[in-house]
């Protein structure tokens, strides 16, 4: 099976630090509800419910913002490893903050899903599968640069570009009119949180044509 790897290069302390705060909804952590505040330890499996959302918040002040109807794992959470977040389902934004020296900013933080591996340095980014999880995925840059690579394609995805990917097949990066909607605030006091773009939107942009 392809998977994508979202590499974010940052400080990759342990998780255990790491909290979730922002609850709206029905959030679960290991199927157990969970509530502003609550802490995640490693492998722990958060779920986020139709009509919710949570913002996990980890050590280093980097955030996921984890919308409706969407599961993500957090593993590999030693200062020695890299920091692996498995998005199982839905969509996701990303906040990775730049490590405060270059010996540091080499440590790796991935995102993992089913089809391609993306590289970044300090950066803001979102992802999400597609109408069929099995076979496609979408992601987007709103600040900083990603290195995206699947078995057969790689390509840097700049800020206010994006790509898909159906199966190993990757668009060229491009911007894209769907990804001007997304709502990229993680500020849990604004009151505006929530992202009202549904993902079918983006294949009025590439899908169903024919890749390089």
């Amino acid at each position: 099976m392809n998977r994508l790897f979202l590499f974010a290069y940052f400080l990759a302390f342990s998780l255990f630090a790491s909290e979730i705060k922002f609850v709206k909804g029905q959030v679960l952590v290991n199927n157990k509800p969970a509530t502003k505040g609550s802490k995640l330890n490693d492998k722990d499996v958060v779920k986020v419910e139709s009509k919710s959302l949570a913002i996990i918040e980890l050590d280093d002040k980097s955030k996921i913002k984890i919308n409706e109807n969407t599961e993500l794992k957090v593993e590999n959470a030693k200062k020695e490893t890299p920091t692996t977040a498995s998005l199982i389902s839905g969509s996701a934004f990303f906040k990775i903050r730049k490590a405060l020296n270059e010996k540091l900013q080499k440590e790796k933080f991935k995102v993992k899903t089913r089809q391609v591996s993306l590289g970044v340095r300090g950066t803001e980014f979102f992802v999400s599968y597609g109408k069929n999880p099995k076979e496609d995925v979408w992601m987007c840059v709103n600040e900083g640069l990603v290195e995206a690579k699947s078995r057969k394609t790689k390509a840097l995805v700049k800020a206010g570009e994006g790509i898909g990917v159906k199966k190993d097949k990757m668009s060229p990066p491009k911007p894209l009119a769907w990804t001007k909607k997304l709502n990229w605030s993680m500020d849990e006091n604004s009151g505006n949180l929530e992202n009202n773009v549904s993902i079918e939107e983006a294949y009025t942009d590439l899908l169903g044509r024919d890749y390089d």
